[in-house]
């Protein structure tokens, strides 16, 4: 959940209060089934004043998914403006991602029951917008990747900034059924993961042949 910081202004105070009341009621119920009201009273605030800082529904539950998905936006901005190779770059980013998603799993729920499969309609088409904004930001800079020669160029940047993505997601999702498994030895290990998924990626998984 996201927690107001401290300020002397009530507006921000109550914005605050506000998106973590919208998130966590948006994560429990889905955007359609959430109502303005249900948010002013888990707020502690009035439904006008809710619609003054967000003017609408539509508006807060944008905010909200903007706000979670903010620290993924700046990920994104370094893996595009760093200097190391892609390898790194692409490490730093997927291990920074999986932190964001472990660190704020209600928001990360929200954006699997909103933008995969749970649910349909408004809400899930809006999250959609805007996950897919940043899916392309990540497949374009894939393919810079590529014309720099650093990513195999036969590759589809689509393909694999699914496998990225997905990759996180999933470990997110089953880390309760992996933790219990004995021949899974980075459950409770994050960055570990993060660097057995790009080594994969990179590496690949057929055997190597020795030159004679």
């Amino acid at each position: 959940m996201i927690k107001a910081t401290v300020n002397h202004q009530p507006c921000n105070c109550a914005t605050e209060a506000i998106l973590a009341a919208a998130e966590e009621l948006f994560a429990q119920q889905g955007f359609a089934a959430v109502s303005i009201r249900e948010i002013a009273l888990s707020a502690g605030v009035s439904k006008a004043n809710v619609f003054h800082h967000f003017g609408t529904k539509d508006q807060l539950y944008k905010r909200v998914i903007q706000q979670i998905i903010q620290a993924s936006t700046e990920l994104l901005d370094e893996l595009g403006e760093g200097d190391d190779d892609y390898r790194s770059r692409l490490l730093h980013f997927n291990r920074g991602q999986l932190q964001n998603i472990l660190s704020n799993p209600q928001g990360a729920c929200l954006l699997l029951q909103e933008s995969l499969a749970l649910r349909s309609g408004h809400g899930q088409q809006m999250a959609a917008d805007l996950l897919g904004k940043q899916f392309n930001r990540l497949v374009k800079l894939i393919s810079k990747g590529q014309q720099q020669s650093e990513i195999r160029a036969s590759l589809d940047p689509a393909m694999v900034a699914t496998l990225l993505v997905s990759a996180n997601l999933f470990f997110f999702d089953a880390m309760p059924v992996l933790a219990h498994l004995d021949t899974v030895s980075f459950a409770d290990n994050p960055d570990k993961f993060s660097e057995g998924v790009i080594d994969t990626l990179f590496q690949g998984i057929a055997a190597r042949e020795t030159g004679s």
